[in-house]
């Protein structure tokens, strides 16, 4: 019994030990397969780490900018091939980092060490000690499995970046202590607004500092009526298209002053975006002597222009038409009072054309291209005198539905003529005076005083001294307008224009396709006229005649009436003489007249006639008038 218990108990701890050896052998086949899992990934990790270190490496080795690691107690613990290159050796064992990079007996002043072991980063400029170079350096903290952190240090080299930054400080330093020390008005425009001024441009326009110009536009210090231009300008130039490079302009200072100036445009990029730089200069100076030539040079033009017309046989000047030598004297006076803005009275008995010599002198003056504004001063009621003159505002009186100008306004930069000036009111007068010597004039109904340019030319068939005498003239109102007198002389004083003024009216009353001429009884008559009507009697006179073919006068002088050749007509046609060869007989009866008078005294009848000794001996050598 007992042995077979024993066998019992034996075949038990057989089949236990087997159990447990069955459970042990199961779990080391868990635990070869975990280890052999863990085996794997750490020769996967460790494969990837492998990987990414060479990935690292590589990427420090192709770097251009030096590189180098140093643990935390400053020893340098790697450096790529630029920073090798950079410090000429590889060996680095022991070295500190101060002294490989900068050759520092001591750590850097401006070592970052302290924020790299807190984990933060790093970056600077500085000058190398060692070579004197310009550094950019970032440095960045590298984190170690056992929890150290180690430093990494990037260079790159700027110090051509800092030697250009370097040059161009210095060469805005020096553009900037030429601009504000040149003379000449210095100024960047873009957009049309001042972005710089120095301090020449500052001073040249009356401001104190450059806030008071940048900012704003630069036609605004343009004088009006050029800023137009000016605007075009920039506006080609800044699109990039041709325009103006050199302009002048008048310019207005802050105080109001105008001034010239000329400038000159450069086109730059300024922010990536064109600008106008551009330089002036205050040419007043010049401009004013420029002007002052071309009043010189308008001078001798019309200095030429009278020694031309200084010939004694002009036979016409303008719209004046005489030779003699009285009208001679006329052109030259007109010539002389065309070069003058000084005021002109022109006397002379009506009907001698006293406004067509005043037409004349304005026609030769600077003041040509402006208006010619002629008042008849006779013909002004007296209560409307000052109304005419210097105009009204509305509402200054019943009826003034609007502002009117005056004789002053419509005549600024012209020529007033005042027809039969002595007609003028004295109040009037007094009035006048004052516009003349400055002063300004006052419309009616206006409280504002203003300011006309005008040249006065007046005319009378009175004695203006006589008047004065007579207190119907201010003597100062006198001595104004008598500054250049001419006096056109009557047609009776000057019976050799005649025939040219009988050519000269023919033509232009007749009709153009018909040959208009007078018969010799005709020429008698108007020879023996004395024309108190003067040039105007006489044109009234042939345009009657051309009219009704009859010629009649209103004060004959010789006791024949008009009636005695009024049928001139059949004479004409008996006749059937041009007007050519009627003149020319004319002009030999007239001849032989004055010859007889001087009894044949060639020297006396070429003065009396107001030609030369040679004109007369070949109008008599034409007319065969006895030269033997």
């Amino acid at each position: 019994m007992k042995h077979i218990e024993a066998s019992r108990e034996l075949k038990k701890s057989h089949a236990e030990l087997q159990q447990k050896v069955e459970g042990r052998t199961a779990e080391s086949v868990k635990a070869n397969d975990r280890l052999r899992r863990e085996i794997e990934e750490r020769k996967r990790i460790e494969e990837a780490l492998r990987e990414s270190e060479e990935k690292y490496r590589s990427m420090m080795e192709a770097m251009n900018d030096p590189v180098y690691i140093c643990s935390n107690d400053y020893r340098v613990t790697y450096m790529n091939p630029a920073m090798i290159n950079r410090i000429g050796t590889s060996d680095i064992e022991g070295i500190p980092c101060y002294k490989l990079m900068h050759g520092l007996d001591e750590k850097c002043r401006w070592c970052v060490h302290d924020k790299i072991q807190k984990g933060e980063h790093s970056v600077t400029d500085l000058i190398s000690p060692k070579d004197g170079r310009a550094y950019h350096v970032s440095h960045s903290p590298v984190f170690h499995t056992d929890k150290s952190i180690s430093k990494m240090t990037i260079f790159r080299d700027i110090t051509e970046y800092k030697h250009a930054e370097q040059a161009l400080r210095e060469s805005e330093e020096r553009y900037r202590t030429l601009t504000e020390h040149v003379a000449d008005g210095v100024t960047l425009v873009q957009n049309g607004k001042f972005l710089f001024v120095n301090n020449a441009f500052v001073s040249m326009f009356g401001h104190t500092n450059a806030n008071q110009i940048l900012g704003k536009r630069a036609v605004d210090l343009i004088s009006c009526g050029f800023d137009q231009g000016i605007k075009e300008i920039y506006g080609k130039l800044e699109l990039g298209l041709s325009g103006e490079k050199i302009f002048r302009a008048p310019c207005i200072t802050r105080e109001g002053r105008e001034f010239w100036v000329e400038g000159h445009h450069n086109i730059i990029k300024w922010k990536g975006m064109p600008a106008i730089l551009t330089t002036i200069r205050d040419i007043t100076e010049r401009r004013l002597q420029e002007i002052v030539i071309q009043e010189e040079t308008e001078r001798l033009r019309n200095e030429n222009i009278r020694l031309k017309s200084s010939i004694k046989e002009r036979y016409k000047f303008g719209d004046i038409i005489g030779k003699s030598r009285p009208m001679q004297e006329i052109y030259e006076l007109i010539l002389k009072a065309a070069n003058s803005d000084a005021n002109v009275v022109i006397y002379g008995e009506s009907g001698t054309g006293k406004e067509m010599v005043a037409r004349a002198i304005h026609d030769m003056s600077n003041r040509r291209d402006n208006v010619f504004v002629a008042v008849n001063c006779g013909a002004i009621p007296e209560t409307l005198l000052e109304s005419e003159f210097f105009g009204y505002k509305k509402g200054a009186f019943t009826g003034a539905n609007m502002d009117k100008h005056g004789y002053l306004d419509l005549a600024g930069g012209g020529t007033l003529f005042l027809d039969e000036v002595s007609e003028l009111d004295l109040s009037l007068q007094v009035k006048l005076l004052r516009v003349i010597d400055g002063g300004g004039y006052t419309p009616v109904g206006s409280n504002k005083a203003k300011y006309s340019d005008f040249r006065i030319i007046a005319a009378t068939n009175k004695n203006l001294l006589e008047q004065v005498n007579k207190n119907l003239m201010r003597e100062d109102f006198f001595y104004r307008m008598h500054v250049i007198p001419v006096t056109v002389p009557p047609l009776r004083e000057r019976n050799e224009d005649i025939p040219l003024l009988v050519e000269h009216f023919l033509k232009l009353h007749c009709d153009s396709k018909e040959r208009q001429s007078l018969p010799v009884k005709i020429f008698e008559a108007i020879d023996n006229h004395d024309w108190p009507g003067n040039v105007r009697e006489l044109e009234n006179v042939l345009k009657r005649y051309v009219t009704i073919q009859r010629l009649d006068f209103i004060n004959p002088r010789g006791p024949r009436a008009a009636n005695e050749v009024d049928d001139s007509g059949n004479e004409l046609l008996q006749e059937n003489a041009g007007l050519r060869d009627t003149v020319e007989l004319f002009e030999k009866n007239y001849i032989s007249k004055v010859l007889n008078q001087n009894k044949w005294h060639r020297g006396k009848t070429a003065k009396t006639l107001g030609i030369p000794e040679r004109t007369l001996y070949r109008k008599l050598k034409h007319f065969n008038l006895g030269l033997s």
